[in-house]
Order: C-alpha cells, then sequence, then structure tokens
C-alpha cells in the first residue's frame, strides 16, 4: 500500500460509539451526589437552628427568673412550668364607688379588675359567678375596670353595666354582658352596640327594666369618674392584664401551679375566712 492509500484509510476511519455508562466519573454525575449531600446538609441546619432557638427561649426564661419577672422551672425533660407568684397590692380594701355584691362584714374581699370586652374575663365569669354563689354570703365580691387600650368597646360597655348599677341590676348586667360578648363585641357601629346592650340589659333584667332610662344613663358619660377612679387603682398596683384578681391584699397568680382557677380561689377564700374567724 502506498503512503497516499494509507492516509485516505485513516480519514475516513470512522470514531468508535461510546457505550452507555462509560464516563462514570463524569462532571453530571458529581453534580449530582454533591446535590444530595447539599439537600441533607440543609435539613441539617433548620434542625440545628431550631435546636438553638428552643435553648435560646430557655435561656431566656432563666435569665428572666433572675430578674423581677415571672418563675420558671425547667425538669430533666425539659419541660418548662411557671411557678405561682402571688404578691400583695396597695388597693385591696373596698373603697368609695366600688360595687360590692355579697357580704362585706367579714372582712374577705374577692376583687377582680376586668375589661368588658376581653375574652378571658368572658372565660373567667363563670369561675366568678360559681364562687358567687357559694361564698356570697361571707365574702364581698367587687368588681373594677381595667380598660384594654386595643379594645374600642370596652368603656361603652362598662357604661352600660354601671347604667344597669343605677337601677339595681349591675351584677347581673355585668354576667349577661359577659355572657353574650360575641354578640355585641364586634359589631360595626356605635348605634348598634347601643341597640344590642339596650337588648342585653333587658335580658339581665327579664324585661323590668327601663330601658330608655337605661339608655340615657350609658350615653351620658356621667361614669368617666368612676373608670378615671378605677384606673388610678390600677396605675398605683402597676396592673396591665386582664383578668387580674385580689382576695384581700393579695393578688393570686392563677396562671401559676396545677390547680384549676376556681379551686385556687376557693382554697385562698377558705384560708382567709378561717383567719378572719
Amino acid at each position: 500500500m502506498t503512503k497516499t492509500e494509507a492516509a485516505k484509510t485513516k480519514e475516513t476511519k470512522k470514531p468508535s460509539k461510546v457505550k452507555k455508562g462509560q464516563f462514570k466519573n463524569s462532571v453530571k454525575g458529581k453534580e449530582k451526589k454533591e446535590l444530595k449531600i447539599s439537600r441533607g446538609y440543609f435539613v441539617f441546619s433548620i434542625m440545628t437552628m431550631i435546636a438553638e432557638a428552643l435553648i435560646i427561649v430557655v435561656l431566656a426564661m432563666v435569665l428572666t427568673t433572675v430578674k423581677n419577672g415571672p418563675k420558671y422551672i425547667v425538669d430533666s425533660s425539659g419541660n418548662v412550668t411557671k411557678v405561682r407568684e402571688d404578691r400583695d397590692i396597695k388597693n385591696g380594701s373596698i373603697v368609695e364607688g366600688d360595687h360590692v355584691e355579697g357580704n362585706e362584714t367579714l372582712g374577705v374581699n374577692f376583687i377582680w379588675y376586668v375589661d368588658m370586652q376581653c375574652p378571658a374575663c368572658a372565660s373567667m365569669a363563670p369561675i366568678v359567678q360559681a364562687l358567687y354563689e357559694k361564698y356570697g354570703d361571707r365574702v364581698a365580691f367587687v368588681t373594677r375596670n381595667l380598660l384594654i387600650s386595643s379594645h374600642q368597646y370596652a368603656r361603652p360597655a362598662a357604661y352600660a353595666v354601671e347604667a344597669a348599677g343605677e337601677q339595681g341590676y349591675y351584677w347581673d348586667m355585668l354576667m349577661e354582658t359577659f355572657a353574650q360578648r360575641q354578640e355585641w363585641a364586634y359589631v360595626n357601629s356605635e348605634d348598634m352596640l347601643r341597640e344590642r346592650l339596650a337588648e342585653i340589659f333587658m335580658a339581665a333584667t327579664d324585661g323590668r327594666g327601663d330601658k330608655e332610662k337605661f339608655i340615657a344613663d350609658m350615653t351620658s358619660g356621667k361614669y368617666a369618674s368612676k373608670i378615671e377612679a378605677d384606673e388610678k387603682m390600677v396605675r398605683d398596683d402597676n396592673l396591665s392584664a386582664t383578668p387580674t384578681i385580689f382576695i384581700n391584699n393579695r393578688e393570686i397568680d392563677f396562671a401559676g401551679g396545677t390547680e384549676s382557677p376556681y379551686d385556687m380561689f376557693s382554697k385562698e377564700l377558705d384560708n382567709a375566712l378561717r383567719k378572719e374567724k
């Protein structure tokens, strides 16, 4: 074979086909492997961040304990329990202008600060009613106002309860207003609010109340001084949440401990009554 013929044969020779899977260590294969590692690392990072956040929360609670905030106990399993912390207060005695139900002669007072639009107060109302039915012949039950600024209808509702008190239905209106909170707390206008509160007043009085007088008293603004007097006591005792409950001169931290609020308050009232004997 001549040199010219050999060169032509070399030029026309086709490259061999690449078998599937030949490039096991190709860049494409490496990218897939690295992608799997990245996803696993991402999940691990998220779990680590959550664990660190939980640790920070527990540490914050511990630091709060060291200062003047609420106290917490962390058990060996990491469960956090708030410890009940009652505290002495200034305004635990009955004062002029207080609405008093029950018996104040024995010197035991159950005082609760409420916001009429507060859902927690509405939940507490049946408990207070049950306590009143049990202890009303021995304990004075006093209601004061602690208005929450974000509750736009709290003040008109407080005026409504005061207006019912003018006709001797303070406690009845108080409990009925809490019971029907869903019916008035989310209305769209002041006019609708007055209509609903008037209906609640008639329900609270079994139709015996003077509706026209009630509406006139409720809208007169004459109860502003009563609200201001309650708010002064709120500032004196550095109160900020509703419901807040005192038995005599001690605020009861009903959120701490394992007992139900009813059992807790009953025990405190029993102890106070024994001391007064």
